[in-house]
Parts: structure tokens; C-alpha cells; sequence
């Protein structure tokens, strides 16, 4: 298994760039920032973002789902702006760097 570090940079696809607002691209890595805090369940090198909206009490949402398949590891976030927005992020560590990219870019 490969493990996730940090490398030296961070980069966004022009998908990324064009689709995700710029807040919300800092939030998401926040939330890798998080996860790579969290050392009770090592993460993986390939970290996979699922936004969708949904409308709960008459609410809009973005549901934002952090998930990983080795080892197994899957958190939820939501967010009351952004809510249009239905795209599937992965995040890869190249060791050397880790790119933020649209699952269709890949």
C-alpha cells in the first residue's frame, strides 16, 4: 500500500480550475489537511472527494464524502453554500507532488 505525504507541491487541473470555486478548492484541501492529521487510520495515496447537493428540510446542501479503499476510511462533511455543484475529486501524492483533479481528467 501506498501511503499519502505530503510532497513538495500541490497542484489543480485546469477541470478544477474551471469547475470549483477557489474557496471551495482551499476547503477541500483543508480537508485533506485534516485527514493527514488524523493518524489513527493511515491514508492512502489516492484520496477520493464526491460532491453532490441535497435538500433536506427544505434546506440545500453540498455533501461533501472524504473517502479511501486501502485502508477502508470514509468521513461526511456538508456545506450550506455551494450547493449546485455534483462532481466526483481525486487526490493523488506522486511523492514528489499531489494533484487535485476531476475523476473524468484522470
Amino acid at each position: 500500500m501506498k501511503v499519502f505525504k505530503i510532497g513538495k507541491g500541490r497542484f489543480i487541473t485546469r477541470g478544477i480550475r474551471e469547475n470549483i470555486p477557489a474557496v471551495l478548492v482551499m476547503y477541500l484541501w483543508a480537508l485533506i489537511d485534516e485527514r493527514k492529521a488524523n493518524k489513527e487510520v493511515p491514508m492512502d495515496y489516492l484520496q477520493v472527494l464526491e460532491l453532490r447537493p441535497e435538500i433536506k428540510d427544505n434546506e440545500k446542501n453540498l455533501i461533501i464524502t472524504l473517502r479511501q479503499e486501502q485502508p477502508t476510511y470514509e468521513e461526511v462533511h456538508s456545506l450550506t453554500k455551494f450547493v449546485n455543484i455534483k462532481e466526483k475529486i481525486y487526490v493523488i501524492d506522486d511523492i514528489d507532488y499531489v494533484t487535485m483533479m476531476l475523476a473524468e481528467e484522470y
